[in-house]
């Protein structure tokens, strides 16, 4: 028992490092916003009902795509499953699922303000739409990147989410759909980490993840 508490310690923690630096970036990019003039909280506000029906339909048809790309089973993207999974996925047997909320909004809230709010929006002012989505789209993939195929998958996701950021011209849509889309990769990583731990055959932890 000992030892299990200690590894959620871990995990706690960890998440909570994660979610800080996740929330900075979004502080990082209200600063940037400020120096460089770009308003944001038009993109933000008002709160109305339809950015968040559209936030929640684009993080379903993202997800639909990610789940079934991860049925066909090839070998890149397994290897990167298997890669990020050895990274992450003890951390996420013992984490919380409201652990995973948290981190999952501090990082659509963080990443789409830096990305999409200012990058995007400035780049735009200079190169025109599709440049700077592209442009926000690459940097958005290689800071994501962890390996070659990866760094493509997260450029086209980058791509999604700016597509849907000029579509709805709501940081609010894209931010719902972006931490939507984590929450699953989250809870996807998890469950293929504890199928790892059946085929060999070890006991998985048996804690509630609704505490």
């Amino acid at each position: 028992m000992q030892h299990l508490s200690s590894k959620q310690h871990t995990a706690g923690h960890l998440f909570q490092v994660g979610t800080i630096f996740e929330l900075g970036l979004g502080l990082l990019a209200l600063g940037l916003a400020w120096l460089m003039e770009v308003e944001l909280f038009p993109g933000l506000f008002p709160l109305r009902a339809e950015p968040f029906l559209q936030g929640g339909i684009a993080a379903g048809g993202m997800i639909a795509a990610a789940w079934l790309l991860a049925q066909r089973r090839w070998e890149p993207l397994e290897e990167i499953f298997r890669q990020i999974v050895r990274l992450l996925g003890p951390l996420l047997l013992h984490g919380r699922w409201w652990q995973w909320a948290v981190l999952s909004l501090a990082a659509g809230w963080g990443e789409e303000l830096l990305f999409r709010g200012v990058l995007q929006t400035k780049l735009q002012q200079h190169l025109g739409l599709w440049p700077a989505v592209v442009v926000a789209s690459v940097v958005f993939g290689g800071l994501h990147a962890i390996t070659p195929l990866y760094f493509l998958l997260a450029t086209i996701i980058g791509f999604a989410f700016g597509w849907l950021f000029y579509y709805t011209g709501s940081l609010v849509s894209v931010s719902l759909a972006h931490a939507l889309y984590d929450f699953w990769a989250l809870a996807y990583l998890s469950h293929r980490y504890r199928q790892e731990i059946e085929v060999r055959g070890e006991a998985a932890p048996q804690e509630e993840q609704g505490e």
